[in-house]
C-alpha cells in the first residue's frame, strides 16, 4: 500500500509541477481490488487513508472485501454482474 501511495504522489508531483502541494491535485484513480494482500484491519482503513491522503481525488476501486464496503456510504456502492453475456450495474 505504501507503495500505492508513493506512486500516486509522485505522478501528482510529475503531472502538477506549479502546484505547493501536489497531493492537492484533482485526479481520477481507478484501483482493481484494493483489498489485495491487506489484513481485514488494514481493508477497514484504506480508502479513508486514501481519501484523507488526496482530498481532491475520486477513487473507483474494486472489491470483494465485505471489510472495504464496510467503510463506504451504500449509495457509493455499485454492484456488477453478468447476465446472458452482459455486465449490468446496480445498487449493492
Amino acid at each position: 500500500m505504501l507503495t500505492l501511495i508513493a506512486d500516486l504522489a509522485r505522478r501528482m508531483a510529475q503531472g502538477n509541477p506549479h502546484l505547493k502541494d501536489p497531493l492537492q491535485s484533482e485526479a481520477i484513480v481507478l484501483i482493481d481490488e484494493v483489498d489485495l494482500h491487506l489484513h481485514p484491519f488494514w481493508q477497514q482503513c484504506v480508502l479513508g487513508d486514501l481519501m484523507r491522503t488526496f482530498p481532491n481525488a475520486q477513487f473507483i476501486v474494486s472489491t470483494h472485501s465485505p471489510q472495504v464496503l464496510s467503510t463506504v456510504k451504500p449509495e457509493y456502492i455499485v454492484h456488477l454482474s453478468r447476465q446472458d453475456g452482459d455486465i449490468i450495474a446496480g445498487p449493492a
